[in-house]
């Protein structure tokens, strides 16, 4: 892990930028979450509020829920990350198609 984030701290960034939800798009807690372990779903959340704290996700209320996302700021620098990660992590793929 060469860029200090755990397995569980990506999965959470690749799925947000693979779904393109770069501020002001955005996308529910809910959804971020699911597709995950049931009995993990705490430490998935953990990272969650561990990214809004460190500025890397913005959090939005929105209809009486939380909506997250990502700043395209950084948007070099997660691909690069990406990459880095890519043949250690079987979920990093089709990196060429986000935008």
């Amino acid at each position: 892990m060469t860029c200090g984030f755990s397995e569980i701290e990506l999965k959470i960034l690749y799925k947000i930028t693979y779904k393109r939800r770069w501020c002001p798009k955005h996308i529910s807690l809910e959804d971020l979450l699911s597709g995950n372990p049931k009995h993990m779903i705490n430490e998935y959340r953990e990272a969650v509020e561990h990214f809004i704290k460190k500025g890397w996700l913005q959090a939005y209320k929105s209809q009486d829920r939380i909506d997250v996302c990502i700043d395209k700021a950084w948007k070099n620098e997660l691909l690069k990350i990406f990459k880095i990660h890519a043949k250690e992590y079987s979920f990093i793929k089709n990196i060429e198609f986000i935008k």
